[in-house]
């Protein structure tokens, strides 16, 4: 009877530890799709799911330069929505004061043409900014690791950006947050002085 009971104890302990593992199994495996679909969601693993929603800063000066980046309002078109983000970008004067200014951007292919998606984890994203109010201004930035790099040179369409009174040319801004909900509130100075959230949706 000794021999039957030590039998069937060790039987259930078995039974309980290969629940165990398989519960374990399950949990690491659950785990490791959160910071996989997480690292999607930042950008980290490439590929079509990259998105360019947040926030990008960097020092200049006694100040900051900001751009805050944020879906398409639900009013928009779906192809827009699939493709296409606004953004608002408030940037250091060089007189000392500051300016606003808005604009799209779209997934965009290194040479500048559009399309959706970039080419792996160890590629660049790459953006295509329009400024609203300068008729063809298009720069393309360079978004790796946690940075939004500008190019070295921008067109001649873009020299009236902010009246001439900023230069962006060879800009590195650093990635501070993945947040729709912190870009949404972030409070950028308008011309007037007055704050404003200007990536509010």
């Amino acid at each position: 009877m000794l021999g039957l009971c030590l039998i069937g104890g060790l039987a259930a302990s078995l039974a309980v530890a290969s629940c165990s593992d398989k519960k374990s199994d399950e949990m690491v495996g659950r785990g490791g799709q959160q910071l996989e679909q997480a690292a999607s969601q930042r950008g980290l693993l490439g590929g079509e799911q990259a998105e360019p929603v947040g926030i990008f800063e960097r020092r200049n000066g006694d100040g900051r330069d900001r751009m805050c980046v944020t879906a398409m309002p639900s009013s928009a078109s779906a192809a827009s929505l699939a493709h296409e983000w606004r953004f608002a970008m408030e940037l250091r004067a060089k007189d000392g004061g500051s300016c606003l200014t808005r604009g799209t951007l779209r997934r965009a292919a290194k040479d500048g043409g559009d399309r959706q998606g970039d080419g792996g984890p160890d590629v660049p994203h790459h953006w295509t900014l329009r400024f609203q109010g300068l008729e063809n201004c298009a720069i393309l930035a360079a978004e790796q690791g946690d940075q939004l790099i500008f190019p070295a040179h921008f067109p001649a369409s873009c020299s009236a950006l902010c009246a001439g009174r900023v230069d962006l040319a060879g800009a590195e801004l650093d990635r501070t947050s993945w947040s729709q909900d912190e870009a949404v509130i972030l409070r950028m100075r308008r011309a007037d002085g007055r704050m404003d959230m200007a990536c509010k949706i």
